[in-house]
């Protein structure tokens, strides 16, 4: 049965005049050489949400919060001021050199900062500006493999197509003079995205904040587990398929509405999902006449296994022809149909067990879509290169499971 609890309500908070405007983006820490657990998150007193500062505070086992640990560890106004200041923030422990990584998106930067172990700031820098105000976030996970143990992966959305995430190699994360970013291209399409993050372990996937139509909700973009990736030069080519998770948390409408995932097993070993509810965003306010936004924690323990592709009913994936260099990894489909306005028979598709062992295959072609029965984990598609008319022309895939 799955278990939802609230983890920070700021109108229960009587003494911490900061963070009564609201809370976001959290993210668990454990700090292995003193056993200790920090609940990472931003954190508001300015009705509008937008002057974000950061903080931490240690939790127990039952994610109690211990108030007298609570840190402010970075200010809105710094660096610099911004218009939308340290909206989403993200981070994990480096025990080699005893010290917290984060990152956070402060304006159009995203910054990375370095922490002692007591959380007093050592160093900060700039590694992507996205040219505009953006709030999503910029995660980052250490790779540690033998060949590149000193990189990481991070996951974003696109800065100005909200549909689309992009994945990036961190090199030398473990030394922020000599830290730097490559984007590695789309990692997935689909929807309206905002604030997310994602894992390695057990498998890549990646939980995101998404905008419908009527309420801010979640969904996910499974990935392969890492034994399905050939190497670590394949992140960057291929692409995975989207679906929404949201109903299999049982959240009822009290919350609202929700975003800012964060799955964890800390600090209690117990699969969970951090999400914040946005209960008020509906209604306008009379000192702001804006939205309300008083957001708070909650973490929702799991009874599922959100990374069993095999839970889901169907996944979802837009592609153009630009991005048919890409694998696109299809997790225990059933059937793979595609919705293309390019003509049929001018598409074709590979298949492969193993990416770079691919082989052509004779799709049904019925109704104006190509339909796989019973498809590899990976496909391929490509369409002749004298289609480049029609490149912005998209191509849409469905997964049944």
């Amino acid at each position: 049965m799955v278990k939802i609890e609230p983890i920070l309500i700021p109108y229960e908070v009587k003494s911490v005049e900061d963070i009564k405007g609201g809370v976001g983006t959290p993210n668990l820490i454990h700090d292995i050489k003193r056993n200790v657990y920090w609940l990472l998150f931003t954190g508001w007193r300015d009705p509008r949400g937008r002057l974000r500062e950061v903080f931490v505070v240690e939790v127990d086992k039952s994610l109690a919060l211990q108030w007298n640990t609570l840190k402010k560890i970075l200010r809105y106004d710094f660096p610099v001021s911004a218009p939308y200041t340290h909206n989403t923030v993200r981070g994990f422990y480096n025990a080699t050199k005893d010290e917290f990584i984060i990152t956070t998106s402060h304006g159009s930067k995203i910054l990375l900062y370095t922490f002692d172990n007591e959380w007093n700031l050592k160093k900060y820098k700039e590694i992507i500006d996205l040219g505009s105000v953006r709030d999503f976030g910029f995660p980052v996970k250490p790779v540690g493999v033998y060949t590149k143990y000193r990189d990481a992966i991070a996951v974003t959305r696109n800065s100005e197509r909200k549909e689309e995430l992009e994945i990036y190699t961190v090199k030398n994360i473990d030394n922020i003079d000599e830290v730097t970013t490559e984007n590695l291209g789309v990692i997935a399409r689909w929807g309206s995205n905002d604030v997310m993050d994602f894992t390695l372990l057990p498998r890549f996937q990646i939980f995101a904040e998404q905008n419908s139509c009527s309420k801010w909700t979640l969904h996910t973009f499974v990935g392969p587990t890492l034994d399905e990736i050939p190497s670590d030069e394949f992140f960057g080519k291929f692409i995975i398929m989207q679906t929404p998770i949201t109903h299999l948390l049982e959240i009822d409408d009290n919350i609202v509405q929700l975003g800012h995932p964060h799955y964890t097993v800390l600090p209690d070993g117990v699969p969970k999902l951090l999400v914040v509810a946005f209960r008020d965003t509906w209604s306008l306010r009379s000192d702001t006449g804006r939205w309300g936004y008083t957001h708070e924690i909650w973490s929702v323990y799991l009874d599922k296994n959100l990374f069993d592709p095999k839970l889901y009913y169907s996944f979802k994936l837009k592609i153009f022809p630009r991005d048919m260099n890409k694998y696109i990894y299809v997790p225990y489909a059933k059937k793979l149909t595609v919705y293309s306005g390019l003509p049929l028979d001018r598409i074709k598709l590979y298949e492969a067990q193993l990416p770079g062992e691919d082989f052509i295959i004779n799709p049904l072609k019925k109704d104006g879509k190509l339909i796989i029965e019973d498809p590899s984990q990976w496909i391929k598609l490509e369409v002749p290169k004298d289609y480049s008319e029609v490149l912005e022309k998209p191509l849409y895939l469905c997964a049944s499971i």
